[in-house]
C-alpha cells in the first residue's frame, strides 16, 4: 500500500468521524431547545380527584349541559392546566375537544387521555385584545336560540371557548360576530375589545390556532405537549381550587338559560309561589291582631 492510499483511507474515515460528530450535536441541540414533553404510559397514576369533573351532564337530550355551549368544571380545569403548564396569560379550549367526564378517585394517564376527543397538542401565540375578542367571537357565533329562547344544546358546534384567565359576557340574542359583551382578565382589567397594540400569550390547540372549528388563524409557536399531558401533570401537582363555580367564567344574557327564575324547575317555582300567597294570607289575621285593621266606618 503506496503512502497515497493509506493518506486517502485515513481522511476518509477523518471525514466520517467529523461526519458524525456534526449529527450528534445537532442531536444534542435539538433536545437542547426543544421544549420537554411528558412522557407518561397509558397504566401509569398521575394523581387523584376528589369531585369530578363534568363536560357534560343531563340525563335527556333536553336537560344535556356540555362543553359546546357553555362554562364546564373539566373545561375550566383543562384550560387552567393549559395556561399554567404553558406559562401563558390566557388559555382556551375549544368544547369539541371534549369527549367525556373525568371521574373522581385515583386516575391513570389513559383516563386522563379518554376525556378528549382527539389528544391534540398545544401551541401558544402572541394575540392582542382585539384578536382575543374576536376568537371569542367565533367561539359563540354558532350559538343557536331556541323558539322557547333556551340555547339549543343537541348536536351544537365544538367551536365554544372554555377559558383561563379571564371571564367574559355574551348576549345570545345578538346577531354573530356582535355578541361579546366584555372581557375581564382575572387582575380585575377590562380589556378593550377595539385594542390592537397590547400583547398577551393565549395558550390553545395547535388546530384551534390553525383555524379549526372555524376560529381565526393565528400565527403560533407549538409546545411539544398535548391535551392530556398538560391535564396529567396539572392533577399531578395536586388541583388547589374548587371548579364547583366554573360556570361564572362565562356569562350568557338575552336568553332563557340566562334568567334564573325561569330556569327553575315549573314545580319549585309553582311550590314557592303557593307558599308566598299563604304567607300573605296569614299575614291578614295578624295585622288584625295587632289592631292595625280599620275600624268599622273607617275609609
Amino acid at each position: 500500500m503506496n503512502s497515497n492510499t493509506k493518506y486517502n483511507q485515513n481522511n476518509g474515515i477523518r471525514r466520517k468521524i467529523a461526519c458524525f460528530a456534526v449529527i450528534a450535536t445537532g442531536l444534542i441541540l435539538i433536545s437542547i431547545c426543544t421544549p420537554p414533553a411528558f412522557s407518561r404510559h397509558s397504566g401509569e397514576v398521575v394523581g387523584s380527584l376528589e369531585e369530578p369533573l363534568y363536560a357534560f351532564s343531563g340525563a335527556t337530550i333536553e336537560d344535556r349541559r356540555d362543553s359546546r355551549t357553555e362554562p364546564t368544571s373539566l373545561g375550566a380545569a383543562s384550560a387552567d392546566a393549559a395556561r399554567i403548564t404553558s406559562g401563558a396569560d390566557f388559555a382556551i379550549i375549544n368544547g369539541g375537544d371534549f369527549y367525556s367526564n373525568l371521574p373522581s378517585g385515583s386516575l391513570t394517564f389513559d383516563v386522563v387521555r379518554g376525556v378528549f376527543a382527539e389528544n391534540r397538542g398545544l401551541a401558544v401565540a402572541k394575540v392582542t385584545p382585539k384578536q382575543l375578542a374576536a376568537i371569542i367571537e367565533a367561539g359563540v357565533g354558532h350559538i343557536i336560540i331556541n323558539p322557547d329562547e333556551s340555547i339549543k344544546r343537541h348536536d351544537a358546534h365544538g367551536a365554544f371557548p372554555q377559558v383561563s384567565g379571564f371571564t367574559f359576557i355574551y348576549d345570545a340574542s345578538a346577531g354573530p360576530g356582535a355578541r361579546l359583551v366584555s372581557i375581564t382578565a382575572d387582575n380585575g382589567k377590562e380589556l378593550n375589545q377595539h385594542d390592537d397594540m397590547a400583547e398577551y400569550s393565549l395558550c390553545a390547540t395547535d388546530y384551534m390556532l390553525s383555524g379549526g372549528f372555524d376560529m381565526p388563524t393565528i400565527p403560533h409557536t407549538e409546545l411539544g405537549i398535548s391535551l392530556a399531558d398538560s391535564l396529567a401533570e396539572y392533577i399531578s401537582s395536586g388541583i388547589e381550587v374548587s371548579y364547583r363555580h366554573a360556570a361564572e367564567r362565562i356569562t350568557a344574557i338575552g336568553s332563557r338559560d340566562s334568567r334564573p327564575l325561569t330556569a327553575l324547575p315549573r314545580g319549585l317555582v309553582l311550590l314557592v309561589s303557593v307558599g308566598l300567597i299563604a304567607i300573605i294570607l296569614s299575614g291578614g289575621g295578624k295585622i288584625r291582631k295587632y289592631g292595625l285593621s280599620r275600624k268599622p266606618g273607617e275609609r
